[in-house]
């Protein structure tokens, strides 16, 4: 069972740590000058209390999910993750992380079990209007050859290095898929 204080004491804590501008050891010296006949909070205190208060706006303490309740919690997590995602699908993982106020290391490994991988597509060459007679010569430059010779499009090398699409092409060595 954690150590609890009293509301005043952990409103005492709160003061004293914006006084501090958030230096938890600075807090902490504080606290013990100006309440010498109370328990001395570990430093961490300070800061845990300041960020419950700020979340939930109270100083009661948030149970943890454990044992029954945790897969449900870990249930609610991924879907929100995963909707998010859905959402903004080119987002980072540490905006996310941010955003959504879970680790990006959770996060991570949410997405790596859901099979998604974050990624980041870069389009190199854009087709233009006036590109169009010269693909429609190309394209009949190779059924003419293909006419004359059927094994032609034996000759060429066909790799899979690139994606072309009608928004562009896309280079596959800078993108991470």
């Amino acid at each position: 069972m954690p150590r609890t204080y009293s509301n005043s004491e952990y409103a005492d804590m709160v003061y004293l740590y914006g006084f501090c501008d958030g230096n938890t050891s600075a807090a902490r010296r504080e606290y013990a000058a100006r309440f010498p006949n109370r328990r001395l909070p570990n430093k961490h205190v300070f800061s845990l209390t300041f960020q419950r208060l700020k979340e939930t706006g109270s100083f009661t303490m948030v149970l943890r999910a454990h044992g029954v309740f945790a897969p449900l919690q870990n249930e609610r997590r991924t879907a929100i993750i995963l909707q998010h995602f859905d959402q903004n699908p080119s987002t980072s993982v540490r905006r996310s992380g941010s955003e959504l106020g879970i680790s990006p290391t959770i996060i991570w490994k949410t997405l790596s079990a859901d099979g998604r991988h974050p990624f980041h597509i870069q389009r190199v060459q854009h087709l233009l209007p006036a590109d169009i007679p010269r693909r429609r010569a190309f394209c009949d430059w190779f059924l003419n050859q293909t006419n004359n010779d059927p094994q032609f499009w034996q000759t060429i090398l066909w790799t899979d290095e690139a994606t072309f699409t009608r928004q562009g092409i896309l280079n596959q060595r800078n993108s991470h898929i």
